[in-house]
């Protein structure tokens, strides 16, 4: 039973994974496909993405020195304003869907390798339980 446990351990948590985190679990199909320098840098960008909306959180705006911000926040790794192919991250629609960037193995921003991490989640209507009214609820919430 224990030697079922480990080995199906990893199955168990992409599959947990895929149904409570769909968008993450795509983002890093999404990487792997690209190698590991892409998934490691998925990695990378969601640690970038907590200390991002951290600083949103203390300052009620978005930082206009990102590559500052990483470096102060991060100090204790090499390059952490940069992607594993020493490209700046970026972030893009400030004003709506907000989101880091990197532009992917490519080093060109705008192709279809760009890597993705949401900063901020969109809101859906949901039916209300208690009415079938409608109400916002954004994504993420349980």
């Amino acid at each position: 039973m224990g030697n079922f446990l480990f080995k199906g351990m990893p199955l168990l948590l992409v599959m947990y994974g895929a149904v409570r985190y769909p968008e993450g679990l795509s983002r890093f199909a999404k990487a792997a496909a690209h190698g590991v320098p892409s998934m490691m840098t998925v990695i990378d960008m969601g640690i970038a993405r907590n200390v991002v909306i951290e600083d949103y959180l203390a300052t009620d705006r978005w930082t206009h020195d990102l590559g500052g911000l990483l470096r102060t926040k991060l100090s204790g790794r090499d390059n952490p304003e940069c992607d594993r192919w020493g490209t700046p991250y970026a972030l893009a629609d400030l004003d709506s869907a907000a989101k880091l960037v990197s532009c992917g193995p490519d080093r060109e921003c705008g192709t279809s390798d760009d890597l993705e991490v949401a900063l901020t989640q969109r809101e859906e209507p949901q039916e209300d339980a208690r009415g079938g009214g409608r109400e916002a609820r954004s994504h993420g919430d349980d």
